[in-house]
């Protein structure tokens, strides 16, 4: 397109109008009189408004909300009452109960988890253990050579006979070494630990 060749005919076009409206003969109301006087198409006249018209739709477009936070869950242990798994909750209590069994959990454990716990977790894995004849009732964490290395409560403090808080702990019969909470978008954030990693509390025995 000739630049040039349109800034001139839009120079020209309002001083025709000037003109026009000076003169007192005619009234412009409409774009077909504006049009008459520029001796031009309409449509040459609207394309303007069209360009106008889709600024406006553009910058008036609502902008999409944000995604909620995750937030703070409580968790415990399915047995008895239900297989392997966490029985989920959100701390305020206000949302209802959620289950997310044993094939579901390991992979997040294995994936949001576990590198939370080692400086390395190549070779880890968790294992759930029957005790005394209750099934699934325990769950370790065992080493590459397959020896149980740490056990996880999940909800339950071991060290005041399993009071409930819906935290996650790991550790030992005697010691716990790290506690984590879970978040609705599936991550553990770790909220108290004795060792920086499950490597430190093991070369510490």
């Amino acid at each position: 397109m000739d630049t040039g060749r349109v800034g001139a005919r839009a120079g020209h076009d309002v001083r025709t109008v000037q003109r026009a409206e000076a003169s007192g003969w005619v009234r412009i109301t409409t774009i077909r009189n504006l049009a008459q006087i520029l001796n031009c198409e309409p449509s040459y006249l609207q394309v303007g408004q069209r360009s106008s018209a889709s600024n406006i739709s553009k910058s008036s477009t609502t902008p999409t909300p944000a995604a909620p936070s995750p937030f703070r869950q409580l968790v415990r242990w399915g047995p008895p009452d239900r297989e392997a798994g966490i029985v989920i909750t959100d701390v305020d209590g206000v949302r209802p109960e959620s289950f997310i069994p044993w094939h579901q959990l390991y992979p997040e454990l294995e994936k949001r988890l576990l590198p939370k716990m080692f400086r390395n977790p190549t070779g880890y894995r968790f294992v759930t253990r029957h005790f005394h004849g209750k099934k699934d009732w325990l769950v370790y964490v065992t080493g590459p050579a397959g020896h149980d290395i740490c056990a996880v409560w999940f909800g339950g403090d071991p060290l005041t006979a399993g009071r409930f808080d819906g935290l996650i702990r790991v550790g030992n019969d005697n010691q716990v070494w790290q506690i984590y909470q879970r978040f609705s978008d599936a991550t553990y954030l770790r909220v108290g630990s004795m060792y920086s990693s499950v490597e430190r509390a093991l070369a510490d025995r």
